[in-house]
């Protein structure tokens, strides 16, 4: 993609105004444009408080979006996947998977919850997760992972995000944190309403904790054994559950918030009468 069709999100403010400006337009309209994106419209023929011409011109020269919807699938209670594919450096594109899942009661107030992926592929190699079956394909950029909101906004309204998608959020956080700010800022999805999910890199933990992050954090244990550990998230081999729950104390130290464990129960693993 060259940087004439670099799509909207991918331009910062600035940016947006100067190539708005380039195209005709004031400085004002980058601003109608951004904040109609992510209110819901999806074509610039929509933006009517624009100038014609200036549709026009932006339709030829910045995308609204560079994800393509390649499909959606709907399981009975109502949660909707879909496959995104981004521009690849290769000949194809790169997929990801966003779940949109409705409150369990359907006249809730909150929304429904998001669950984002932050990278193609997956380093952790985890034996019972999908995702890591290729390998790390390559990190999302920010305006990757803040499509995946536009996208989910399309299914539904949304009070709620989980980052628990294809990928560890952590070995990719400088996008993660972009797209989460801008989720947090312009989107309306206070920082209590949004959680990371994590392997625990203990050092990433404690480095990303004394920042202030604008989210909550759920670390993935899976089991309190060492040696299974080492079975069930390959990624974290040679790394003590000690030292990743004394991350967690210091994230809770630092934001004063606490910290969520996750198991996924796989019988016969960490799911016996032991």
């Amino acid at each position: 993609m060259t940087d004439a069709l670099r799509p909207l999100l991918a331009l910062t403010p600035d940016e947006l105004t100067e190539r708005v400006v380039e195209l005709g337009g004031r400085p004002f309209h980058a601003k109608v444009a951004r904040a109609a994106l992510l209110s819901g419209v999806r074509s610039y023929e929509e933006m009517t408080s624009l100038p014609a011409a200036l549709r026009e011109a932006l339709g030829a020269e910045v995308p609204l979006l560079s994800s393509e919807l390649r499909h959606t699938t709907r399981a009975t209670d109502g949660a909707t996947k879909l496959l995104l594919g981004f521009p690849s450096r290769e000949a194809g594109s790169d997929e990801v998977e966003t779940v949109h899942i409705p409150p369990h009661n359907p006249k809730s107030p909150k929304g429904a919850t998001l669950c984002v992926s932050t990278q193609v592929g997956c380093p952790v190699a985890c034996p019972f997760c999908a995702s890591g079956l290729a390998g790390l394909v390559r990190n999302l950029k920010a305006h990757e992972v803040l499509e995946q909101f536009v996208r989910g906004m399309e299914v539904g309204p949304i009070g709620r995000a989980v980052v628990m998608g294809i990928g560890e959020p952590l070995l990719n956080y400088k996008s993660v944190r972009a797209a989460l700010d801008v989720v947090n800022a312009e989107l309306g999805i206070g920082a209590r309403k949004v959680t990371l999910s994590t392997v625990g890199y203990p050092l990433k933990v404690r480095e990303v904790a004394e920042t202030q992050p604008p989210f909550q954090l759920a670390i993935s244990l899976h089991t309190p054994f060492d040696d299974e550990r080492e079975l069930l998230v390959p990624a974290m081999k040679g790394v003590p559950i000690e030292e990743v729950l004394a991350a967690g104390d210091a994230w809770y130290s630092a934001t004063h918030r606490e910290v969520t464990y996750e198991y996924v129960i796989l019988g016969g693993h960490n799911d016996t009468p032991q």
